[in-house]
């Protein structure tokens, strides 16, 4: 973030309170998707791959009589949005499918590794849901969903592109 903030000329702190002050006046800003996130990360490593092949070349030319190019290191984005939706995946999961989930789910208990995967950490606290409650609790968010959408779709005052 802090490099984002050195593009934009400001510090993080600012950019913090910038964006305390929308939340205040209700203004909720999205994020890039999942897939924008992707192609974020194609284009840093494309980037790399281009300057490094560049590099090669030149340090094996002129850079032998010359000072050599640097190699870059391409630094990718976190997808955020990709690692949210496996959270919601993961703890779905253990909860509709497995009936067991951590009781006590918190940022500290999650972990980035280097491959890129995401660790769960501390099941101290773990509890259990029996196939009933798993089915009824289904059922009922199953429910839910239908009639919001029915609720949607009934309604022809709504504005498309207000949503």
């Amino acid at each position: 973030m802090s490099r984002v903030a050195k593009i934009r000329n400001t510090t993080l702190e600012e950019m913090q309170e910038e964006r305390r002050r929308k939340m205040e006046q209700g203004i909720v800003e999205r994020g890039p998707s999942v897939e924008m996130m992707r192609f974020y990360t194609f284009m840093e490593y494309t980037n790399a791959y281009v300057h490094n092949t560049l590099a090669l070349l030149y340090n094996c030319t002129a850079g032998l009589v010359t000072s050599p190019m640097d190699y870059k290191q391409p630094e990718p984005p976190l997808n955020i949005p990709y690692i949210l939706d496996k959270l919601v995946e993961v703890h779905g999961h253990q909860i509709f499918v497995d009936g067991f989930f951590n009781g006590d789910p918190h940022p500290g208990n999650i972990l980035l590794l280097d491959n890129g995967k995401l660790g769960l950490i501390d099941f101290g606290q773990v509890k259990s849901i029996t196939p009933l409650q798993r089915c009824a609790q289904n059922t009922h968010t199953h429910t839910d969903t239908l009639n919001t959408t029915r609720h949607k779709h009934t309604n022809t005052n709504t504005n498309v592109h207000s949503q």
